[in-house]
């Protein structure tokens, strides 16, 4: 079978992600997928950790909803560390067959200062990656 990993982030373009992973995944009779990271930040209080959890949580629950509206059950899959470095690990070591993810859309200046998980897949997945903006 078929396996799409859809990273979201709750973005307004990590939805239109799934709007794309939702399109491909009848044609291609796909499993979907959906991941959220928590980064890991250590200076950061506690506090501040569960939050993003709670955040990463609702995101997930978010496009479940999404997908069961639509007739579609997915997996949920909610991950700790370097975003971009645990999609790829995650693609790879479960054999996904597409990455879809939304474009952060912060424009070339921002995105050299602050970095892209959109970027650092597109470099390191060794699957195909579609980004949606």
């Amino acid at each position: 079978m078929y396996k799409i990993l859809l990273a979201s982030d709750g973005s307004t373009n990590s939805f239109k992600a799934a709007e794309k992973a939702f399109r491909l995944a009848g044609p291609l009779q796909a499993e979907v997928t959906v991941i959220a990271v928590v980064p890991k930040i250590s200076s950061i209080p506690p506090e501040a950790n569960e939050t993003m959890k709670r955040n990463a949580n609702i995101v997930l629950e978010k496009n479940k909803d999404f997908f069961d509206k639509k007739g579609l059950k997915v997996g949920l899959l909610l991950e700790y560390g370097d975003p971009g470095n645990i999609i790829c690990e995650t693609a790879d070591k479960e054999d996904y067959d597409l990455i879809i993810l939304g474009s952060s859309g912060l424009g070339t200046i921002k995105e050299l200062f602050l970095g892209s998980v959109c970027n650092k897949v597109v470099h390191c997945a060794k699957k195909p990656v579609i980004v949606v903006r």
